[in-house]
Order: structure tokens, then C-alpha cells, then sequence
């Protein structure tokens, strides 16, 4: 019984240092959410839109200007970004990885 007695002394005394640590947890998770919340989203500006065009139009001047579908068009600025738009190159890399 005794051994009870000392163990709800001991956390008698210590409910003061509880308390005043979840004050200041508290506190701190107030700071840390009204820090996080008045952060300004900072979105990169797009060269392509600010200039009015979509970013399917950016490659129809390489092209001559020729009107193309959607997927033409999808297809060819994978083409132009994924091999440098160096089809030569990658001809001769196809070819010498048959031999």
C-alpha cells in the first residue's frame, strides 16, 4: 500500500511540470501551424503562358507553321525534347546496336 502512496505523490508533484510542458507544447504547435499557414506559395512563373501561348504552340515555328492534331502534336514535342531533336544521331545509335 505504501508503495502506492509514494507513486501517486510522485505524480502529484510532477502534474505541475505536465501542465506547464503541455502549455508549452501547445504553444509550440500554434507557432508551427500559424508559421506554416502564412507561408506564400510561390509558383514558378510559365514563359509559354505569359506569352499567350500553350505549350503546343512553343515547337510550330521549327515546324514551317503546318497545323497538327493534338496527338501530332504530343508526339512531336516528345520527340524534340526526348531525342534533342538530333534524329540523325539516334538513326545511327539504332542501327549500330543491330550489328
Amino acid at each position: 500500500m505504501e508503495k502506492y502512496q509514494s507513486l501517486v505523490k510522485a505524480l502529484l508533484l510532477a502534474r505541475g511540470d505536465l501542465l506547464r510542458l503541455t502549455r508549452a507544447g501547445g504553444c509550440l504547435v500554434a507557432f508551427a501551424l500559424f508559421a506554416f499557414a502564412s507561408c506564400e506559395k510561390n509558383e514558378p512563373i510559365d514563359e509559354a503562358k505569359a506569352a499567350g501561348l500553350t505549350t503546343a504552340d512553343i515547337f510550330k515555328p521549327m515546324d514551317g507553321r503546318i497545323d497538327l492534331s493534338p496527338e501530332e502534336i504530343m508526339g512531336r514535342n516528345t520527340w524534340k525534347l526526348w531525342s534533342g531533336d538530333n534524329q540523325n544521331f539516334w538513326s545511327r545509335v539504332a542501327q549500330g546496336s543491330t550489328a
